[in-house]
């Protein structure tokens, strides 16, 4: 074990520094015998026992932009080594082409557990609107903290197609995802969403008005201004602290379509 001493420079016990220069050793020429394997080789090696094979075979993939990788590349999410999962989401992100995408929403609809919350968090990486349909139909079939993961999701892509499945959500029963559906709407800033939240101004649990609060104040609707200027006497100074800082946000025509987030995303993960 490495003890580090403060003010002191750090000494590796000379046994470690050997077992260290000697994992180096054995890495590199692990790694260019991969980059000469085919591509089958390194599926292949997907299933290898050895964690490092399969992330070098994982990466190599990745770095060639093999398509034909990228289903085996998505099995890997379910590895039982978490460094091999991490970087199979990083290989999916740098092959980053159209294929990905459907193969994730494929994903989206065999998949279930951690399985299914690791596509989800890919996919709300990479931003794709084609992966917004899925993702509501997954907030109609799922439970737990699956559904809290979608809701976050379709916030950060921002499609407006996920606007009235979200409003729902603020009226169930646990204040964790009323919460999370109130920062999503906030985030994806369609004036549809206003009146409900004001209505969710009155939810009995402040953590979920707090973000009410925020989200009104990101959106900028005037139509809020009336009731975040009552929000003021609430009981709890944060949400009293919070309105004052959302009602000096800038104010936008209810009218306006929201702005187009497309842009925020990388233009390869947006082709057809």
């Amino acid at each position: 074990m490495l003890k580090i001493n403060h003010g002191e420079n750090l000494k590796i016990p000379r046994d470690d520094e050997e077992r260290v220069h000697r994992l180096e050793e054995e890495r590199e020429p692990m790694k260019r015998d991969n980059e000469e394997k085919t591509i089958d080789e390194l599926i292949k090696d997907l299933d290898h026992l050895n964690y490092r094979i399969r992330i070098n075979s994982v990466m190599i993939l990745g770095m060639r932009k093999e398509i034909t990788a990228i289903k085996p590349l998505i099995h890997v999410l379910n590895d039982r080594d978490p460094r091999v999962r991490f970087s199979a989401v990083e290989a999916l992100k740098m092959i980053g082409n159209a294929e990905v995408v459907k193969y994730l929403v494929q994903a989206l609809k065999e998949g279930r557990g951690r399985f299914l919350k690791r596509v989800i968090k890919i996919l709300e990486e990479i931003g794709d609107t084609r992966a917004v349909d899925p993702l509501i139909q997954i907030l109609k079939d799922e439970k737990g903290r699956v559904r809290l993961t979608v809701v976050k999701t379709l916030g950060k892509i921002g499609d407006q197609r996920a606007v009235d499945p979200l409003i729902k959500i603020l009226k169930e029963n646990h204040s964790y995802i009323r919460s999370a559906a109130a920062e999503a709407l906030g985030m994806i800033g369609d004036p549809i969403a206003t009146i409900p939240l004001i209505q969710t101004l009155k939810d009995q649990n402040y953590s979920v008005r707090l973000v009410v609060i925020e989200a009104l104040g990101r959106m900028g609707d005037v139509r809020a201004l009336d009731s975040l200027i009552l929000t003021l006497k609430d009981r709890q100074p944060s949400i009293r602290v919070k309105a004052i800082e959302a009602q000096s946000s800038e104010v936008n025509d209810p009218l306006k379509p929201p702005a187009d987030r497309s842009a925020e995303f990388p233009h390869s993960f947006l082709e057809n």
